[in-house]
């Protein structure tokens, strides 16, 4: 008898992880830099740049912003104003309009767009 394919599976149950939580920002919040980003057509826009375990409990951002870690940067978009929870997940929650008072104008590049 010759086995040309075969498939095993095991279950074994497991414990529920229990992964540490973020404390709560104690002081305020600063950007580690800011980075221009092009939104639409020839309209930029300077980003503040914040690091994830930089963010704790509570936190929350006003976009336009960029969040980065080791592998990865979450872009933040102009109407989105995100919350980070306590495994510093960072939740967009609100939209608001970027053309109104509560929002951040761009500014135009030459040479760019309409």
């Amino acid at each position: 008898m010759e086995f040309i394919h075969f498939k095993v599976s095991a279950i074994d149950p497991v414990s529920k992880i229990d992964l540490p939580s973020a404390p709560p920002v104690a002081a305020a919040l600063r950007p580690r830099s800011i980075r221009p980003v092009d939104f639409e057509a020839g309209v930029r826009h300077d980003c503040p740049v914040f690091r994830r375990g930089d963010l704790g409990a509570g936190t929350r951002l006003r976009g336009p912003a960029l969040i980065e870690e080791e592998n990865s940067v979450t872009l933040v978009h102009l109407e989105r104003d995100p919350e980070v929870d306590a495994r510093r997940h960072a939740y967009h929650l609100r939209n608001r309009s970027h053309r109104g008072p509560a929002g951040r104008a761009g500014r135009r590049v030459p040479g760019r767009g309409r």
